[in-house]
Order: C-alpha cells, then structure tokens, then sequence
C-alpha cells in the first residue's frame, strides 16, 4: 500500500492490488485499484472481466456495461465470461449481446447457445429463445444409445429440451398444431401444445394430441412419459401403467417412470411390486426425495404398528425426504416436500407423540397453505397438547379448504392438479 502512495501512476502495482482486493471481496477497493490501471485493463480481459463485476457488486452497473464493452469482439471466451456475469446480476440485454459475440467462435457452443436461451427467456423473447435451441439441436436427436463424442451429454440435451418445452409454451395451441403439421417429427410440439391444452382444462384433447405423437414418434420418451402422467390424473390406471413401464424401457437411466409407475402400484394395491420398483430407484439414486418419501408412504399404506420395525423404517425414509429437494416433480403446486412433513407428522401421531407431530405438520402448511389433510392431522395434534384456541384455528381453516373444494368440484380440482405438475421439467429460470 505504501508503494502505491508513493508511486500512484505504477499501473502494474494498482493491477496487482485490484487483483488481491477482488479475491479478498474487497469489491470497491478493488474497483477503485482497477480503475488506476487503464492500459492493464486493455490489454488483459481477466481484469477488466474482474473489474466489471467490482462494479456490479458495487452498484455501478453504467460504468459496470462500460467498462465491459472495451473486451476485443473477438475473445470469445471472455465474452462468454461476460455474458454469465451480467446475466448473474441481472443484466440480461448486455448478456444477451456477449453471448451472441461468444457463438461466433466458443469452442463449447452448446454452452453458449444454452446460456443465450436462458437470457432470451428471461427477457420474455419467447420465439427467439425456441429459435436459439432449435439451431443447436439441428444435428443431433434423442436416442437411448450413447452419446457420441460430438454430440451433447445427456444430461445438457435434457436441460436444454426443458427449457425448449418452457420457451414453446408460450406460444398459443394453434401457433403449436400449425407447428406440428410443418414438422410432425419434432415431440417438442406435441409436448408444448398438450401442455397449453392442460391449462384450458381440455384433458382429453391433450391425451389425443400426445397419442397422435406417439404415431409419428414410438419410441419418443417424453410422450410416452406424458401419456402415463395424463392417464394418471384420469384416473385411468391400466393405462398409466402400462405406460409408464415403456417410458421406463425406453429410459433405464431415469428414475422419472419408476417414480410414476410405483405411484399407478400404489394406487392399485399393488404394493409389494411398489415396494420393489422403489428400492430400485433407491439403489440407484440413494438420495432420491421420491424413493424415500413414497417408501414411507408405502408402510402407511400397509398399515405399519407403532413401535414396529417397520415403522421406524418408514419414520427414516420420511425424515430423510424432507431434508432432501425433489429434483424433479410431480406436485408443483403442492409442495412434495409439505407431503413428507405431512406423513411424518402422522406416524408421531400413532407414536403418541404430538409434540413432534406439531413440529412436521406446521412446517407442512407453511409449504402448503391449502394442504387440508396436513391442517386436519395438525387439529388432531393441537387437541393432544390441549391447545384449544389453536386446535379452533386449524379446524377453521379446515373447512374453508373443504368449502372451496366443493364449489370447484372434482374435475377443475383434478385439472388444477394436474396443471400443477411439471413431469421432470425444470422450473423456469428465475
């Protein structure tokens, strides 16, 4: 530091000094020091990239989009590092233009191309994030083989699919069978045109749509998988299960059909077989919030003693679901996590022990303020401890809920069930 009082114009030491205020998060000395040293920043992207973002971090995002426009066109990796930082703080129309300046020579252009989606979505230009994947999946398909070398991983071609459906969404259902009758080969149409027909509560047309897929696409995982799910909340079990065993022959590797297929089990009494598909999912994903919560729902079902061995079981699976997020999900509404809590908090209440019971049930409505099965058990475990008032609280709520129920009636609550879901989709960015 005293160097640099002594010799302010030594642009080389401020360089040296923004640098070690930067890695400190010393975000305005390190602004200040960057500043001092203007040939340095010209002649090195990394600095003016760190640089940019001391700006950020400081609120000078003007001087911030400044400064960032001095990187050559031409250095396509820091551009690319240009666009993820304004992106991160939110300036997505500065992001958008550096990534395009990145695809005219990255050598990852899948990740450029993917991270430019995301900004177009985020900024609402639908059609032009639709229009970004597009150009990026010319040249390679789904397929259950491995992937080739060139070709993205699976697990890339999956988030950008997801994002793809997310963008195509937006587009009205004629725009989308206008779409499917210049490209009948392309799921994504399909799958985004049954998607807004969900939302117009036309269940029936969406099964159509998908079927009339599944002609022109057999082996489509994503339209087998979606198929299941709608025969699912149509009640219609033989289907959604024979369903989703294809969609899981066609996907060994997801744990997504498993899931589906163990609830179709479960809904049918099918619970040893259940109990079978689950134990799969856990040996192969230890962590999974699924494998473990429907494992614990599983002994509910078959009617676990308190005290049991296999309640203690079923105790840890829950416990261990609730501390894990669901990666995927099939009650986007109702939080799958307040489903947990919920069973949780039943089984302490068959233990006696309301104290706990309250613990789980209180964080299963805050998840879910319209779980009525969560604030009927959690009235149950008010009276246990003698709290009256709120046991009067909760049981108030209780028939609102009921109330609202009723004047929607069964098929607008199985509609809004099933618009709640998000099959393996990823939630939108942002």
């Amino acid at each position: 530091m005293e160097r640099a009082q002594k010799d302010p114009d030594n642009e080389d030491l401020q360089a040296i000094l923004g640098q070690i205020a930067f890695s400190l998060k010393e975000y305005g000395e390190a602004a200040k020091r960057f500043q001092e040293s203007p040939s340095k920043l010209s002649t090195n992207p990394i600095l003016l990239l760190n640089y940019t973002e001391s700006l950020l971090r400081t609120k000078a995002n003007r001087s911030a989009l400044e400064a960032v426009e001095r990187l050559p066109e031409n250095h396509f990796m820091a551009q690319f590092e240009a666009g993820l930082i304004l992106a991160r703080f939110g300036e997505f129309p500065a992001a958008e233009r550096h990534f395009r300046l990145a695809g005219a020579g990255h050598p990852d252009p899948l990740s450029v191309a993917y991270n430019l989606a995301l900004v177009q979505y985020r900024l609402r230009k639908f059609e032009e994030c639709a229009a970004t994947l597009e150009e990026m999946r010319r040249g390679w398909t789904i397929s259950n083989s491995p992937d080739p070398p060139d070709h993205p991983s699976a697990q890339k071609r999956e988030r950008m699919l997801d994002l793809l459906l997310l963008a195509k969404k937006e587009a009205p259902v004629d725009v989308l069978r206008q779409a499917i009758d210049r490209d009948p080969g392309n799921a994504i149409n399909y799958l985004a045109a049954a998607e807004r027909l969900v939302e117009g509560d036309k269940l029936l047309q969406a099964v159509g749509l998908v079927e009339q897929g599944l002609e022109q696409l057999p082996q489509s995982y994503s339209l087998r998988f979606k198929h299941a799910h709608l025969r699912y909340f149509l009640a219609q079990y033989g289907m959604a299960e024979a369903e989703y065993r294809k969609a899981a022959e066609l996907r060994p590797d997801l744990d997504m059909p498993r899931v589906g297929l163990a609830l179709v089990l479960m809904e049918t009494r099918q619970l040893d077989e259940a109990s079978t598909v689950l134990q799969e999912v856990l040996q192969r994903t230890p962590l999974s919030f699924y494998g473990h919560y429907l494992l614990g729902e599983l002994a509910i079902l078959s009617g676990v003693a308190p005290g049991s061995r296999v309640e203690s079981k079923a105790v840890e699976h829950l416990k261990q679901a609730t501390a894990l997020q669901p990666d995927f999900f099939f009650w986007e509404g109702s939080s799958p996590v307040a489903l947990a809590h919920t069973s949780l908090g039943k089984l302490y209440l068959k233990r006696s022990d309301p104290a706990s019971a309250v613990r789980e049930l209180e964080k299963a409505v805050q998840l879910d303020p319209e779980a009525t099965p969560a604030f009927y058990q959690l009235s149950i475990a008010y009276r246990k401890l003698g709290n009256k008032e709120k046991e009067r609280q909760t049981l108030a709520q209780v028939r609102r809920l009921n109330q609202q129920r009723r004047q929607l009636g069964a098929r607008e609550l199985s509609s809004r069930a099933l618009r709640k879901t998000r099959l393996g989709i990823g939630r939108p960015p942002g």
